[in-house]
């Protein structure tokens, strides 16, 4: 008899969990009990308990397989997982690898010192090359009488300061690599050297060009005239960026800046001189080859120029 209540109750209590709306009790076979002559039993509503979460041991990480990883009690609780929630962008705010490097003075020392020797021992030698220089920028008339009694590439001395320039514009563009973009793939010896022949690639391959054209075109003499106010201009630009380079490679930040400006507006002023005495040479063909002369100057002056602005801010 006892076996059957007990029966009963479980059966009963199945019941309920199942359909906790149900209020009717059931007999031991699945039955209904009738209401009306059955009293039902009245059935205690489950109080809710605090659940109680087990405090989780977490491990100490390491890189050495061989550390004996203790464990130390972490709390699941809500508010503690936020807390200790690591943000998504945490990645973002650790110190980057990609700092904008800096030069070696010391590196620079040597160069800059390499540079003096070579612009001391060129200048002493080469003196009437540097006045004529600083005339034919300042004179059209000059300019042609000089190179009359000079044969442009003939002149050792011109040629010696005009690769001055190269390496001195080349010392400039390296200065403003790392000023402006900081990181290299390559070395800085090899980042020198790639900007000093960078420099001096361009310059050769202009001149090619005017040697190809003066070849083909029956403009050689006008040609020959405007390479040298290409040497000209170099010269009297080697002699400027080098002291400006020294500035800016020592000089505090304060400073820095203004030499930069400084040394672009030189370079842009001797631009336009040598632009405007390239156009009294070409004066001759611009009523009458109006194409030609604009297809040259398409090509050859701004089209390297698009180039090697692309080229820097890739």
């Amino acid at each position: 008899m006892r076996l059957a209540v007990q029966r009963d109750s479980i059966a009963r209590l199945a019941q309920v969990l199942q359909n906790p709306q149900l209020t009717q009790p059931i007999n031991s076979n699945g039955t209904p009990v009738n209401a009306a002559t059955t009293p039902v039993a009245p059935i205690v509503a489950a109080t809710t308990l605090p659940l109680i979460v087990p405090e989780v041991p977490a491990l100490d990480s390491s890189s050495n397989p061989f550390d004996i990883l203790r464990g130390t009690k972490v709390s699941t609780d809500s508010a503690t997982l936020a807390a200790n929630q690591q943000p998504e962008n945490s990645l973002s705010t650790a110190p980057s690898l990609l700092n904008k490097q800096t030069y070696s003075k010391n590196f620079l020392f040597w160069i800059f010192l390499l540079t003096l020797i070579l612009m001391a021992f060129v200048v002493s030698n080469a003196r009437s090359a540097v006045q004529n220089a600083y005339q034919a920028l300042l004179s059209d008339n000059a300019l042609r009488q000089i190179h009359r009694d000079q044969v442009g590439w003939g002149n050792f001395g011109q040629l010696a300061l005009y690769g001055l320039f190269w390496l001195n514009m080349g010392i400039f563009s390296f200065l403003m690599y790392y000023r402006y973009v900081g990181q290299s793939p390559f070395g800085q010896f090899a980042t020198f050297l790639l900007c000093v022949g960078g420099v001096s690639l361009a310059f050769l391959i202009k001149h090619a060009i005017l040697f190809i054209i003066a070849s083909v075109f029956p403009i050689a003499k006008e040609i020959k005239l405007y390479n040298y106010i290409i040497i000209t201009g170099g010269i009297f630009l080697s002699l400027v960026l080098l002291p400006l380079n020294i500035f800016i490679a020592y000089s505090p930040d304060s400073l820095k800046e203004i030499f930069i400006y400084g040394a672009f507006g030189i370079i842009a002023l001797v631009y336009l001189v040598r632009s405007l005495r390239s156009l009294s040479v070409a004066s001759p063909f611009l009523m009458t080859d109006q194409f030609h002369f604009l297809l040259y100057l398409c090509a050859v002056e701004i089209a390297p120029l698009m180039i090697l602005v692309k080229f820097i801010y890739l």
